[in-house]
């Protein structure tokens, strides 16, 4: 949550960096969930 601290508290801290990030962070997170999700309930985890 560092980028939303800086954009919180730094002037000229662009809105679509903080909004880019999200959307990166967010897929990512979704991706990664995934991949470990169905190997794992494959198996009985």
């Amino acid at each position: 949550m560092l980028l939303l601290s800086n954009f919180a508290t730094l002037k000229g801290w662009p809105a679509k960096v903080v909004a880019a990030d999200l959307a990166w962070g967010t897929a990512l997170t979704t991706v990664v969930s995934l991949v470990a999700y169905y190997p794992g309930s494959w198996i009985g985890a």
